[in-house]
């Protein structure tokens, strides 16, 4: 059976039993968390021992925490997203927020480095720059800890998106 047929098997049992939908959309947000932990943990070569002491935890909340032994908090979350050299990010607007591709990470961060600014402000620029190519009049502004409001004062209909072009110089436009 390959990958897809899996997943499509998946997604089928998963339509059809509602007790299943509800353990999803309750448990999503911490199976997304612990795939990013995973992911840093690994990229950064650390083991239970490392990470417990940057969290300033123990080898054994560590180990019950990726056994699921338990629900973590808040503080723990955070002292762990600390740990991995990031933030914990909670938001009611999972439908407006972007997560980096994994296989992106690297290039993002270079060419951020390469521009002086930080990973969210580069990610946001590129979308700005993207929405200005296909809209005639649009107002951006930065709200919160590097959240992007965008409003667009016309109905055109978008032209098929582009992909993104690269640069070791980013056009910047005065934020409204």
């Amino acid at each position: 059976m390959s990958k897809n047929e899996v997943l499509d098997y998946f997604d089928e049992v998963l339509s059809e039993d509602q007790s299943l939908k509800n353990y999803e959309i309750e448990y999503a947000p911490l199976a997304n968390f612990i795939n990013d932990y995973e992911y840093l943990k690994e990229s950064k070569g650390l083991n239970q021992k490392d990470l417990a002491d940057l969290a300033g935890t123990t080898q054994s909340a560590i180990s019950r925490f990726e056994k699921m032994d338990n629900n973590p908090g808040y503080k723990f979350l955070r002292k762990i997203s600390s740990a991995l050299g990031d933030e914990l990010l909670i938001t009611p607007m999972k439908s407006r927020t972007f997560t980096l591709p994994y296989d992106l990470h690297e290039k993002v961060e270079e060419l951020a480095v390469e521009n002086k600014i930080d990973v969210q402000e580069f990610i946001a620029r590129l979308i700005k720059e993207q929405i200005s190519q296909h809209y005639s009049r649009y107002s951006f502004k930065l709200i919160g800890s590097g959240s992007l409001s965008c409003n667009i004062e016309d109905e055109a209909v978008p032209q098929e998106m582009e992909e993104p072009k690269y640069s070791k110089k980013i056009k910047t436009r005065k934020l409204a």
